[in-house]
């Protein structure tokens, strides 16, 4: 679900041809929503920002609706706003891919996120658990930015950071 159609197509074709998955997309938040009432479907990948309602509005419309509540779901976003990664982070999302989105990072993101939620076909569990004081996180990723997203979501207390 995202307004933009190069980055619907850029998910779309990774998906399809690494993945075999079936597609459906969505332009805002509102179609997405009414495209997830009417299938059933494995995962979302939710822009953030988009017309009619935004990514924030659908996630928490899908959390609070029982039938969608453990859809596994993965955000884009260009947004580097702490206060709303921590939201959404708040709402449950089980993975973030940074805008702009480069072909190489997609493909290796979404790798992880289908290997996630395919890894137990028939199941999804989610934890909403917070972080314990002196929990331990380490975010190892290529992009510095998604780093400093990272650090400024999470604080220094939890995190340890490798630029690879």
């Amino acid at each position: 679900v995202d307004d933009d159609a190069a980055s619907r197509l850029l998910c779309s074709r990774i998906l399809v041809r690494e993945h075999h998955c079936a597609i459906t997309e969505a332009s805002n938040g509102l179609e997405g929503l009414e495209r997830l009432s009417r299938g059933r479907f494995d995962c979302a990948i939710i822009d953030l920002m988009m017309p009619l309602m935004d990514g924030v509005e659908m996630l928490a419309a899908i959390r609070g609706d029982p039938r969608l509540a453990d859809l596994p779901v993965m955000v884009i976003s260009s947004i580097r706003d702490a206060d709303l990664v921590r939201q959404v982070i708040g709402l449950g999302i089980d993975g973030y891919l940074a805008k702009p989105l480069r072909p190489n990072v997609v493909a290796a993101r979404l790798r992880q996120f289908v290997t996630r939620t395919t890894a137990r076909p028939g199941t999804t569990t989610r934890q909403h658990d917070e972080l314990s004081r002196g929990a331990g996180v380490l975010v190892v990723d290529g992009d510095r930015d998604f780093l400093h997203l990272a650090r400024n979501c999470l604080g220094t207390e939890y995190l340890s950071l490798i630029h690879i």
